[in-house]
């Protein structure tokens, strides 16, 4: 079997060569769907995550009708491996951290995902049994062994889902899975 390093290379280089409309136009489409599911309209609450380099783009979701409806969080990266939920008010008092993405102050009160919250989880690339591999930092990883409750859903496009099993280390966890055309639990 391939590893990680390879999936993750491969993904990240096709993603790259997606152009501004393409991403533009999966990503609406992906959250113009995900805002029509039971699973978003039953939650408390939505975890997202600020795109970057090229990811499902939520830029938009946090400043559109529907998504103002519902506090939408964004994560801080912290040095130890580790990142906390902070609130998001559109754009004001992002700002941009030492991996070069977007992220709400940290200052501002600390949010956990609970039962009832909807986390949106970013990756490089997923296979059908929602396995991901991200930039290999482990921080969803932990989120979602840590806070089980929350429903977690992986977001991607279509061409970043893998047909054949990803590498899983013990440490892996899965998320249910979207993409621009399907659904999966």
């Amino acid at each position: 079997m391939l590893d990680k390093h390879y999936y993750r290379k491969k993904y990240l280089h096709l993603r790259k060569e997606m152009d501004f409309k393409q991403v533009r136009d999966y990503s609406k489409q992906i959250m113009k769907t995900l805002t029509t599911m039971d699973v978003y309209k039953e939650s408390s609450s939505v975890y997202g995550y600020m795109s970057f380099n090229n990811e499902v783009d939520t830029y938009g979701i946090t400043e559109s009708d529907t998504f103002n409806k519902k506090n939408y969080y964004a994560p801080v990266m912290k040095k130890n491996g580790l990142m906390t939920f902070h609130k998001v008010d559109g754009f004001n008092g992002l700002v941009i951290n030492s991996y070069g993405i977007m992220e709400p102050n940290s200052q501002t009160p600390i949010a956990i995902p609970q039962e009832g919250d909807l986390v949106l989880v970013p990756g490089i690339v997923f296979d059908t049994s929602g396995y991901r591999i991200g930039y290999g930092g482990g921080y969803y990883d932990r989120l979602i062994r840590s806070h089980p409750e929350a429903t977690y859903i992986g977001m991607t496009y279509d061409s970043h889902l893998c047909k054949e099993p990803l590498p899983v280390e013990s440490y892996d966890q899965k998320s249910k899975l979207y993409s621009d055309t399907i659904w999966n639990c």
